[in-house]
């Protein structure tokens, strides 16, 4: 014991039989991640303790939009520009859709699939990156 530290600061722990003692260490955390874990703590008794907001809409728009939702004759898209939602029937869809693939002078069609030539060189790169140090091996794993 130190005797130089008041009795609210030492540290207590239980007596307890070898049978009793727990098997796995808490992990050490730095104090970066314990105040992460603080951070996260509070957002989640903030959100615990509030209520959802109030709907905008009424019971009837909150029904007749789960009936297009469920309409398998319409496609529902947000808008290319603004924040809008465009409504469209499917077969007029499927129609723009396949003009557009058709359209040689904007769309060429590819010869093989490039995915697997993407995925090398992208791992490659990943590998070279932790050769250098520039990322460590837990970011490589998680990227890859």
């Amino acid at each position: 014991l130190n005797p130089t530290r008041s009795p609210t600061h030492m540290q207590t722990t239980p007596h307890l039989c070898p049978s009793q003692r727990p098997q796995a260490k808490e992990p050490k955390t730095t104090p970066k991640s314990k105040k992460q874990y603080q951070k996260h703590l509070k957002s989640a008794t903030t959100l615990k303790v509030s209520n959802p907001p109030a709907s905008n809409i009424t019971r009837e728009e909150q029904s007749a939009l789960k009936t297009l939702a469920t309409n398998k004759d319409i496609v529902i898209l947000p808008a290319d520009k603004g924040r809008c939602t465009v409504v469209l029937d499917k077969e007029q869809y499927d129609k723009k859709v396949q003009d557009l693939l058709e359209d040689t002078n904007t769309y060429l069609p590819l010869k093989k699939d490039p995915t697997s030539s993407f995925k090398t060189k992208i791992t490659k790169a990943l590998k070279d990156l932790e050769e250098k140090g520039a990322i460590d091996r837990p970011t490589y794993l998680k990227i890859h």
